[in-house]
């Protein structure tokens, strides 16, 4: 079930910072000069979808880029550490659950986006994922409208989700901002 180079070398997106970041289950794009990460791209699967390992909750920095984004950065900002690549999502074994995460994996949210519509849309997508077997999922930020800074770091306007069914007999996707 790991995200796979034959995956990434299909479905990634560009990165326009050019700085892809590898996870066993997920892959991210982050921009250094924003300190924002452009997006995330994870697999849902049937045998993935809705897994048993319990939600971590412990933030930390992600060994590929550490001192971005620290944990200690949205205390008593007023906004959500938010998921890019789901806690939920990533359920189904211990490592997934941990590498969701990594602080290059949030985003600041308002909290009434991230436990509101936000969460009810990723819980969807992992239906879509159970039910059509395979989607690939693509999320981020869109980092051209702002409402705030944490310190230096971005609060995004708007998020996107963007789901790809690779299933045959026929490729479907869907897109949300």
């Amino acid at each position: 079930l790991a995200f796979t180079a034959d995956t990434n070398q299909l479905y990634l997106p560009t990165s326009p910072s050019n700085n892809i970041i590898n996870h066993t289950y997920y892959s991210l794009s982050y921009n250094d000069s924003l300190l924002a990460t452009e997006w995330v791209a994870y697999e849902i699967t049937t045998a993935s979808a809705f897994g048993g390992v319990s939600r971590s909750n412990s933030f930390k920095e992600d060994p590929e880029l550490p001192n971005i984004a620290l944990k200690s950065s949205y205390a008593k900002s007023g906004y959500d550490r938010g998921h890019l690549c789901p806690a939920g999502s990533m359920a189904f074994n211990d490592t997934a659950m941990k590498e969701s995460f990594f602080m290059t994996n949030m985003s600041p949210q308002v909290p009434g986006f991230n436990r509101g519509i936000w969460k009810k849309l990723e819980a969807q997508v992992r239906s879509w994922g159970y039910e059509n077997q395979q989607v690939i999922v693509v999320t981020g930020p869109v980092l051209t409208s702002f409402i705030d800074t944490i310190g230096t770091i971005p609060v995004p306007q708007y998020f996107y989700k963007v789901i790809i069914d690779i299933t045959p007999p026929e490729l479907k996707g869907l897109g949300f901002i």
